[in-house]
């Protein structure tokens, strides 16, 4: 397996609603602690949302692992990618060291994610936020708030709601 092939196989799986039995996601998560370094970006957001769609709790060196990952890859991963992969961190219930955190926190926003997102992603890293026990402070929730703003007039009602909901 690549790293593609793998997040792309994790995907679909957790798409059709399949359950891999426990010694073959074991294997699935070696393979991702070994590829997981040299993923393309999109590929390792795939992955760890395909892993929050299938509800594994991943051992302690991959969990590490793919919040670093994220963290590496923010500038450079398609918002369709990041925010998912964010918020299926946090309902997996990683816990992102302290500067990773920080990071995940403050850095989508200086990193331009919030322009080229749409407004479910918002609520998505809003969502992620709440779980790990976040409190958004003005710092945080203005530049949030704007880009939700500027997104109205091209916000399905759907994903309004959703952002509300957030």
């Amino acid at each position: 397996f690549t790293g593609s092939a793998l997040a792309l196989f994790l995907s679909c799986t957790a798409v059709l609603g399949l359950q891999p039995p426990l010694p073959w996601i074991r294997q699935v998560e070696a393979l991702l602690l070994r590829h997981l370094p040299t993923m393309q970006p999109a590929a390792a957001g795939r992955a760890l949302a395909g892993l929050a769609a299938l509800h594994y709790q991943p051992g302690a060196p991959l969990a590490a692992a793919l919040t670093a990952r994220l963290v590496t890859c923010m500038a450079v991963m398609p918002a369709k990618h990041f925010f998912p992969a964010v918020l299926g961190a946090a309902q997996l219930g990683l816990r992102p060291q302290p500067s990773h955190l920080r990071a995940l926190v403050q850095g989508p926003a200086a990193a331009g994610k919030y322009q080229y997102c749409r407004a479910h992603h918002l609520a998505q890293h809003l969502q992620a936020l709440l779980l790990w026990g976040v409190v958004p402070g003005p710092g945080l929730l203005g530049p949030l708030l704007e880009a939700a703003a500027a997104k109205l007039s091209f916000t399905q009602p759907q994903e309004l709601l959703e952002l509300l909901h957030a």
